[in-house]
């Protein structure tokens, strides 16, 4: 592990670091005398509705693992995700009885059916975090598999090597709880290493990861001209144009589509007389011309850009381009 020993020490003598994390492990210790469900799995059953999560409440489950501890471990839950549990509490108990008990792996709990429960699914960040309170000795608290794999990478350690030795398959192919299972091993491990790290509890550990190796952070994409009205680039042939048109038909003055297809014509729509119109898309109003059509069998040529006179066309030409800008800057 290539980390400089002066970067641990001046990181382990912060003040801000060490009131930071003398109050969450106080939090952790009030958590437990409020929901001993490891110690106490008979006070399991205890838990009501709104002793899971109830809106505007400092005192419940929910509340206390976001915000309260949430230097052990950070993970952001919505409301709704939180009602489903509220609503399924029966199923959540059963969950939760699971997630406490010793004689299960990480890897098992982890790959419990939370999915069941509108949100928990997926990387399964809410199942990470409660067993990361229950377990935080045993559990390296980043929920993120795509931060795993990140800090991995930044300390050398070979992960697919490792599935390969421990799980005896590729990577790849591991559940959710199983690489998060991985993870833990392997990092725990490197932990150990290191000296000046060994003694340092885990939820410290992750917070130099986060401070020395910040993952990066997605990619901030910048809207062009349409961004404000559903797109991020504009239309680069046909198929831009047929979407564009479709997403904002009414504003061109067409409230009904009734057909868009590949063969004559493009699309038949309803003009705001209540008549039919037979469109032709083209990503510029010269193709039309280049493709061979029939003018006399087309109402309108919907087009990004007007490249040439309307009269050598014979339908009429809508141009999006500026059509739409100027629906952006309205």
């Amino acid at each position: 592990m290539n980390i400089s020993r002066e970067k641990i020490q001046q990181f382990h003598e912060r003040e801000d670091i060490a009131q930071d994390m003398n109050k969450a492990w106080e939090n952790h210790s009030d958590f437990l005398k409020r929901f001993p469900f490891r110690e106490n799995p008979d006070s399991i059953e205890e838990l009501t509705k709104e002793r899971l999560w109830k809106t505007g409440s400092k005192e419940s489950f929910f509340y206390w693992l976001q915000y309260p501890l949430g230097w052990l471990g950070r993970y952001t839950v919505w409301g709704q995700w939180l009602d489903s549990a509220c609503e399924q509490i029966d199923f959540f108990k059963e969950l939760i009885k699971q997630v406490v008990d010793d004689s299960k792996s990480l890897s098992e709990k982890v790959d419990l059916p939370c999915e069941k429960i509108s949100g928990f699914g997926g990387d399964k960040h809410i199942a990470k975090k409660i067993i990361s309170v229950y377990y935080t000795e045993e559990v390296i608290p980043i929920f993120k598999t795509e931060n795993l794999e990140y800090f991995a990478e930044q300390l050398g350690l070979n992960f697919e090597d490792e599935a390969h030795e421990k799980c005896n398959k590729g990577y790849s192919d591991l559940s959710c709880g199983e690489k998060w299972e991985l993870f833990n091993n392997i990092l725990l491990q490197e932990k150990e290493k290191m000296n000046e790290m060994k003694d340092w509890d885990n939820a410290l550990f992750v917070r130099f990861l986060y401070e020395e190796y910040s993952p990066p952070k997605p990619m901030e994409v910048k809207a062009g001209l349409l961004g404000k009205v559903g797109m991020l680039f504009e239309p680069a042939n046909e198929m831009g144009v047929i979407c564009l048109f479709s997403m904002h038909h009414r504003e061109l003055g067409f409230p009904y589509i009734l057909k868009i297809r590949t063969t004559y014509p493009d699309a038949i729509v309803i003009d705001e007389d209540g008549e039919p119109q037979k469109i032709e898309f083209e990503y510029v109003a010269s193709n039309f011309k280049q493709h061979g059509h029939d003018p006399e069998k087309f109402d309108y040529i919907i087009c990004w850009k007007n490249d040439i006179p309307d009269v050598e066309l014979g339908p009429k030409v809508i141009e999006l381009k500026g059509l739409i800008e100027q629906l952006v800057n309205a």
